[in-house]
């Protein structure tokens, strides 16, 4: 192996290449079925059987290569600070969501347990009054209103 290579890359490349080695078998197979002349299949077949010994070869040196870097420490992609804060920061607040989420069912089972009711303007269930959206908080039938006609656009 002239370039080196990740274990990854390498095993990826092997892999690659038994493929096109497998579907290279298959049309030469068709080759020999269509073409009835022995010459005409003569120079297919041999390319065929040259590409196999050079992938064959090939994996042996990946193969080799595998074992001797087996005992090297495994690549890891190093983060940085700030991505490491950023996930940390995440999976805290990711977990405060779920903590409040199974307190608010907590607090709602309770409310119903003991005869009360929880609303749904209470309830832990989004309706349109929890939007951001000030279009949500509107009361009439028809929100958006226009006294402009919807061709008026065109000239």
């Amino acid at each position: 192996m002239q370039q080196r290579l990740s274990r990854r890359d390498a095993e990826k490349l092997l892999a690659e290449a038994m493929i096109y080695l497998g579907e290279l078998e298959e049309l030469n197979n068709r080759i020999i079925v269509l073409i009835e002349d022995h010459e005409a299949i003569s120079q297919p077949t041999a390319l065929h059987l040259k590409y196999a010994s050079v992938i064959d070869d090939s994996s042996a040196l990946v193969e080799n290569y595998l074992l001797l870097r087996q005992d090297d420490a495994p690549s890891v992609v190093v983060e940085s600070a700030e991505e490491t804060a950023r996930r940390q920061a995440l999976v805290t607040a990711e977990q405060r969501l779920r903590n409040a989420r199974a307190e608010l069912s907590a607090a709602e089972l309770e409310v119903m347990d003991s005869g009360g009711e929880v609303t749904i303007a209470d309830s832990s269930e989004l309706n349109p009054s929890d939007s951001m959206s000030q279009v949500g908080q509107r009361t009439d039938p028809y929100p958006v209103a226009s006294a402009v006609a919807p061709d008026a656009w065109i000239d």
